[in-house]
């Protein structure tokens, strides 16, 4: 909560004006016990333990205001997770500190954390504004948490990184949180690029795309963990040309020549469908589409459906759709037949889709006997096209070798050997193991449970040296 205005105090009480104040506050204006009511009122409506609340009283005298205001908390409520902020002592406020101060402390104090500690928060405020009154109430496993994380492995300037974070923010949350991790093949939170192989199977579909035709549905299968979301998310990427181009930039990532990089700002909408329901589809495509009429969610899903293919078919020009991971939505064989395969058939409209060929396919279980994906997508019906992704044991080899060669550049305790010397003798043996283990879960043996241990002696008698 952040109040701004004229506030008054002497020795024992304060007050804060609104709007029918006098021109001297005194009595007159909001005391800190009425302000300590609504807070402890939230208080109690609010059942999540991992609430928290900030405070921040811009106004005369507030150092005092709050001061009061917390012992008045105290009285009425166990607050938790509670930061009050008091912008000023004895004299007035000036408008805008607060605001200087808290950007000071999140963009340059903590610009290279994606999580703030509150108990780290209050003290750099109180530091940044002299003469401030900042209470912390039970703030010690309260944390602040950016919501366009930045990987804080990244070794470029803070003015760098803030162009980076500006350029993340324009991307929706599917295309941060998934198709970018997903592209990078790492975790999120880390920024090396670390991205493998599928030269050709890229060009495929960057071909595709910079065709001239108007419809249509490619899509890219494979089975669980073969890369398919890893090759649409460098897709994507590689489609962003700020992003690519500040990330090349920086040696985080290679450009390739035009003709093997996607269109400029192809994809229209970029969606992930994880745990989606064709409702939820339905909604997300009309929100991103900008509709000019979309079906209330009260209405059968038949009628939504077509509702939402009239509006697109109004639309003018042409809409590139990227979807990911329709195996593991919640409805993925009705999403499939009742609404991607029929707008992929209007013209005006194509769609690329990441999917696994049967919703009975899973990591390290035999194929399945069937594809019903495929065919609940129907790619021949709607002028369509399958890339079919394979295991590419070579690309994984390159892949685990560059990711222990910079956790070893990095710092591995203990660690006396060259970072390749042990990165390649482990990545050989990954792949030797991922390959046993996979045969002989097909085959229906039983895995043998020491094949961790076996990477880990590896590793450890490489690290000794």
């Amino acid at each position: 909560m952040y109040w701004v205005g004229h506030g008054w105090a002497d020795g024992d009480s304060a007050a804060l004006a609104h709007a029918n104040s006098p021109r001297f506050v005194g009595a007159e204006g909001v005391p800190p016990e009425r302000l300590a009511h609504h807070i402890a009122e939230r208080e109690s409506q609010s059942p999540e333990s991992g609430a928290w609340l900030i405070v921040v009283i811009d106004a005369c005298k507030s150092a005092r205001f709050v001061q009061l205001l917390s012992t008045a908390v105290d009285n009425k409520c166990h607050a938790r997770r509670l930061l009050l902020v008091g912008t000023s002592a004895e004299g007035s406020t000036t408008l805008g500190r607060f605001s200087e101060a808290l950007s000071t402390v999140l963009h340059d104090t903590f610009g290279v954390n994606d999580a703030i500690e509150f108990t780290d928060l209050w003290a750099e405020l109180k530091r940044n504004l002299p003469g401030s009154e900042v209470v912390p109430k039970n703030v010690e496993q309260a944390v602040l948490r950016r919501r366009i994380p930045l990987p804080d492995s990244i070794t470029v300037p803070l003015d760098v990184r803030a162009t980076v974070l500006q350029i993340l923010a324009a991307l929706s949350d599917d295309e941060r949180r998934h198709f970018v991790p997903k592209a990078q093949g790492t975790e999120l939170g880390e920024v090396s690029w670390y991205f493998e192989g599928r030269d050709a199977e890229r060009q495929r579909i960057v071909d595709w795309l910079r065709d001239d035709h108007d419809d249509g549905l490619l899509i890219v299968t494979g089975t669980a963990g073969s890369g398919k979301s890893a090759l649409l998310g460098d897709i994507l990427v590689r489609s962003r040309p700020e992003l690519s181009r500040i990330l090349a930039h920086h040696g985080l990532f290679g450009l390739l020549p035009e003709p093997q990089t996607p269109p400029k700002e192809i994809f229209d909408i970029a969606l992930h469908l994880v745990g989606l329901t064709l409702g939820d589809v339905i909604d997300r495509l009309g929100t991103s589409l900008a509709l000019d009429q979309v079906a209330p969610v009260d209405k059968p899903v038949t009628a939504r459906i077509a509702t939402l293919l009239e509006a697109v078919r109004r639309r003018a020009g042409v809409s590139t759709i990227l979807v990911d991971a329709l195996d593991e939505a919640a409805e993925p064989l009705f999403i499939a037949s009742a609404l991607l395969r029929p707008l992929a058939a209007i013209p005006g409209v194509r769609i690329v889709v990441g999917t696994r060929r049967s919703t009975r396919e899973g990591p390290d279980q035999p194929e399945p006997d069937d594809q019903n994906l495929l065919d609940a997508l129907d790619a021949d019906e709607v002028n369509g096209q399958t890339i079919t992704i394979s295991r590419d044991p070579q690309a994984v080899s390159r892949y685990v070798r560059r990711r222990l060669t910079s956790v070893m550049r990095r710092g591995w305790q203990g660690a006396t050997a060259p970072a390749a010397g042990v990165a390649k003798p482990v990545a050989t043996r990954v792949i030797t193991v991922v390959a046993r283990r996979r045969e002989m879960r097909f085959i229906g043996f039983p895995v043998p449970n020491d094949d961790r241990g076996r990477l880990e002696s590896v590793g450890a008698e490489k690290v000794r040296g």
